[in-house]
């Protein structure tokens, strides 16, 4: 699963082992990435997040290689793309399952509960 995230200003395309590059070094590298189309590419526990500054075609033909690679069925998409048409218009040609909030929590419940169960020290009864 993949979680695709729009980004409006330079501070959050930086990644955090390039923040204490001079505030110069910075500047370019997000001028470089936002001329280019460079999806931003995380892995944070295990989940990937690629982080856009725009979209066009050549970020297009990006994405459809990431998907590729990732081997992608589903995706989570924050809400700025989601009102983007051409966006939407290029994740149904690739054939990608949106999940909503409704269905990301269905899917997320039982690592919730494990969680809290772990938190409170809580171990649930057998039968």
């Amino acid at each position: 699963m993949l979680y695709l995230n729009f980004i409006q200003n330079r501070e959050e395309f930086i990644l955090d082992r390039e923040k204490s590059f001079p505030y110069w070094i910075q500047k370019i590298l997000y001028f470089v990435r936002k001329i280019r189309g460079q999806p931003l590419q995380e892995n944070i526990e295990g989940k990937t997040i690629i982080s856009l500054s725009r979209f066009n075609a050549r970020v297009a033909k990006k994405l459809d290689k990431i998907f590729k690679i990732e081997v992608t069925k589903n995706v989570c998409i924050c809400d700025s793309l989601l009102s983007k048409e051409d966006f939407m218009r290029f994740i149904a040609s690739c054939h990608l399952k949106v999940m909503d909030g409704k269905w990301l929590f269905r899917y997320l419940v039982p690592n919730i509960a494990t969680f809290i169960c772990q938190k409170l020290d809580f171990l649930p009864e057998t039968r």
